[in-house]
């Protein structure tokens, strides 16, 4: 519950009094920032949230209402960002950001579906799985290796740019990860 309010519910609030007023927004970031919750903030939540829908079994009426908040997310993330774009005439990606409520509920209705749908011995999901922390760790790195080089979502269409730059960081950080993860020492400390 810390994590929802600080990592998500606060600051995206605080994201939106920013989109109307910049001195209020400020007023209040500071006094979030007061707050030194920071060890509920970032990822932990993320983590910890996927480590009790790993283990807790899910009704079907729940699952219809993880999907539908999932598509909801989705659909928020399009509109809203539309919406604060054009009130701040420029391209604004608030409501993309990993700490926002609707990447969250988009978040966990995507792990809910591969957890639900995909069987884990599944030879993708296994050969994906050993890899998968390892590529998170690098991801980061592409991505702003990526941006460094010119490219991101504003480069061309974003209709295609997005799912172009996603499949690229994808690959790379897979391709990587499985590097690291033929050095011993790599392999047995880091990933």
């Amino acid at each position: 519950m810390l994590a929802f309010i600080f990592t998500f519910f606060l600051p995206q609030s605080i994201n939106l009094i920013f989109v109307f007023s910049e001195k209020y927004g400020t007023f209040a970031n500071k006094i979030l920032n007061n707050f030194h919750f920071h060890f509920v903030m970032g990822f932990t939540g993320y983590f910890l949230l996927g480590y009790v829908l790993n283990k807790i079994e899910i009704t079907k009426k729940q699952e219809r209402i993880i999907y539908f908040l999932g598509i909801c997310g989705f659909i928020a993330t399009i509109l809203m960002s539309i919406m604060v774009s054009r009130i701040k005439n420029k391209p604004n990606e608030i409501f993309y950001s990993y700490t926002s409520i609707n990447v969250l509920f988009e978040s966990i209705a995507m792990f809910l579906f591969f957890k639900q749908h995909f069987n884990n011995s599944s030879r993708i999901i296994l050969a994906l799985s050993k890899y998968s922390f390892g590529a998170y760790l690098v991801h980061d790195a592409v991505i702003q290796v990526i941006k460094f080089c010119g490219l991101n979502t504003l480069s061309f269409n974003p209709i295609f740019s997005v799912p172009v730059i996603s499949v690229m960081v994808f690959v790379i950080s897979f391709a990587i990860s499985g590097v690291l993860n033929h050095i011993p020492v790599l392999k047995k400390y880091i990933v």
